[in-house]
């Protein structure tokens, strides 16, 4: 699935937990900048995953945005789990 400034590559791994992985293409930025943004990925998809996610898949998350802020990249990433069918609606 592809949304603005993000890409998210799914598929089942036959097991009970989620893997997951965050990339970001070579020319992104610094190290500062690269390793900010894997950590507001990480822990913006550690949050969804505790309530939302269905467990059984492996996630790589490609990032092409700057300046992400926490808010934005919530709504961006959960918006692109419920089009790609991978959001638990039960809860």
């Amino acid at each position: 699935m592809k949304s603005f400034g993000f890409k998210l590559l799914f598929r089942k791994n036959g097991k009970e937990v989620n893997r997951m992985a965050v990339t970001t293409p070579r020319n992104y930025g610094n190290a500062v900048e690269r390793n900010r943004t894997k950590r507001i990925i990480r822990e913006v998809y550690r949050n969804i995953k505790v309530h939302f996610l269905c467990n059984g898949y492996d996630f790589l998350f490609i990032v092409y945005k700057k300046n992400l802020e926490y808010k934005d990249t919530f709504l961006e990433l959960f918006s692109i789990c419920r089009k790609a069918g991978i959001v638990n609606d039960s809860e």
